[in-house]
């Protein structure tokens, strides 16, 4: 059954991150410095990043290596369900610090990979490709319970497709520090490309 958007009066959303220019390391800001990281990351109900474990990066490397340290020492505000209530949130997904002009854009976007390509019969002209994020509530069985959005998008035919088809990601069931399966909120990225209607050569 596909899952429904939340719309505009849902809250349903990702973690708010507090860090800014002042977090930014003197000698990186000095030298101009730049770089991103694809991160596992984990945020308690009450803010707290408590996992940011490295899987790649571009740009800077000691700067790369700062990047979980400065997050994780921040306090930020939590991800929450559709009622409002603060949540778990599980992803994995670009963590960056970076001044204009100084990291390319192409770099930081390859570093985060789609969870799922979606065929579609047209896209923007001009596009062969689109990449939208969305919000999902995650059950404690690892069932997708609910999707919206991402952070500045609004609903869209595009958002309502990625929604429509949540379902194809599968999701881990999530355990808290004591152990007990607990509901959750993450964060996908389906690649919308268009389908090719080319059709075969009939055989001679």
């Amino acid at each position: 059954m596909p899952v429904s958007i939340l719309l505009a009066a849902a809250a349903l959303a990702a973690p708010q991150y507090s860090v800014d220019l002042d977090d930014y390391p003197d000698k990186a800001l000095a030298m101009e410095k730049s770089a991103a990281v694809l991160a596992d990351v984990t945020v308690t109900p009450q803010g707290n990043m408590i996992r940011c474990e490295t899987i790649d990066s571009t740009g800077d490397p000691d700067l790369a290596q700062r990047i979980c340290k400065i997050f994780k020492a921040k306090r930020h505000r939590p991800a929450r369900f559709s009622d409002g209530k603060p949540a778990w949130f599980v992803e994995r997904d670009v963590y960056k610090m970076f001044l204009p002009g100084t990291s390319p854009a192409s770099a930081i976007a390859a570093l985060r990979k789609p969870d799922a390509i979606l065929e579609v019969a047209a896209l923007p002209p001009g596009m062969q490709t689109l990449d939208a994020n969305v919000i999902v509530a995650v059950d404690a069985e690892g069932h997708i319970t609910g999707c919206a959005p991402d952070a500045g998008d609004e609903v869209s035919p595009v958002t309502r497709t990625v929604c429509a088809n949540t379902q194809t990601v599968t999701q881990d069931v999530f355990r808290d520090e004591s152990g007990s399966a607990v509901p959750y909120v993450t964060r996908l990225r389906f690649r919308l490309q268009k389908k090719d209607t080319t059709l075969a050569a009939p055989a001679s």
